[in-house]
């Protein structure tokens, strides 16, 4: 796997500055991260599932996970032999304000009708804020034993280094439901007629390049998986290796830092020619990294 010094001697040789007299080691750092987020923008390879919540009465959501607050708590696993609502507590990793929430038991919930005795939700009191991941749920008193619940905050994991929303699976009881895209247009006059329509969500789309949106607007809290392009992280030292973006995909890299460092030297014939190879070389990656998938040994699946 590359290093960002091998990137960088990579780089150098391209652009025949072997003894660094032209570009420093920080300019072609940046180049670099700049043209790993390009590889990333031109072939979607850095794929991520990112997992998330489809909060109760909520139908717009966004990449930005910066608040810090807690946006949905999702019961996990009910319990059994509760009398009374146990108490919630939410704990660390926190910087800020703690978040607080309290638990119903009985009624409708994820597992179907819960019979009283289990956990059937819990509500968000105080969202807090400072939470630099999930904090931890727990349950304490009541009478019961086993109820266990998973905070998940505003925005996705990745949060802005989110590229793209390519699948969303919605977990319900034990299937996970494949949500239908439609086009914004499409979406808001099919699936927004109604401003009451609640439900189990069937479709989603994307509002603007770091936002989307579900619909019906979510009866309950349910888990989703999303599964996502992402941004790669920069690569700040020069041992570091680049685990994000493997081989042979490293390839095309050097080819556009080159591509960048000569339009900012103003030479544009040689910048034109490294990104004529740039896009070549990511063609031929793409072109030969697919091998042969037959989907199904047999004439027919069933």
């Amino acid at each position: 796997m590359t290093t960002l010094q091998g990137y960088i001697t990579s780089t150098r040789r391209l652009l025949h500055d072997a003894n660094a007299n032209f570009w420093s080691n920080e300019e072609l750092t940046d180049y670099i991260n700049q043209a790993r987020g390009r590889l990333i923008r031109d072939t979607g390879i850095r794929r991520v599932i990112q997992n998330s919540i489809a909060v109760y009465n909520q139908e717009l959501y966004t990449f930005d996970n910066t608040v810090g607050s807690v946006a949905g708590i999702l019961v996990t696993n009910p319990g059994s032999g509760y009398t009374s609502a146990p108490t919630v507590t939410v704990s660390a990793p926190v910087v800020g304000n703690t978040a607080t929430a309290n638990s119903t038991i009985g009624g409708v919930g994820e597992y179907g009708t819960a019979n009283t005795g289990q956990v059937a939700s819990v509500n968000i009191l105080t969202a807090g804020d400072g939470y630099t991941s999930n904090p931890t749920v727990s349950f304490s008193g009541g009478g019961g034993t086993g109820a266990a619940a998973q905070a998940f905050l505003n925005g996705l994991p990745e949060g802005l280094k989110t590229m793209d929303i390519i699948n969303i699976n919605l977990y319900w009881g034990n299937t996970r439901v494949p949500l239908r895209y439609l086009p914004w247009t499409q979406f808001n006059a099919e699936l927004r007629f109604w401003q009451n329509y609640v439900g189990r969500p069937i479709a989603f789309s994307m509002y603007g390049p770091n936002s989307f949106y579900l619909s019906p607007i979510p009866d309950q809290n349910y888990a989703i998986e999303l599964d996502t392009v992402c941004r790669p992280d920069d690569l700040v030292t020069l041992d570091e290796i680049d685990t994000q973006i493997l081989e042979p995909w490293q390839n095309p890299i050097p080819f556009y830092a080159s591509y960048l460092a000569k339009y900012k030297e103003q030479s544009y014939g040689e910048a034109e020619l490294f990104k004529q190879q740039y896009t070549m070389q990511t063609q031929n990656v793409l072109s030969t990294s697919f091998t042969r998938r037959m989907p199904y040994p047999y004439s027919r699946p069933y």
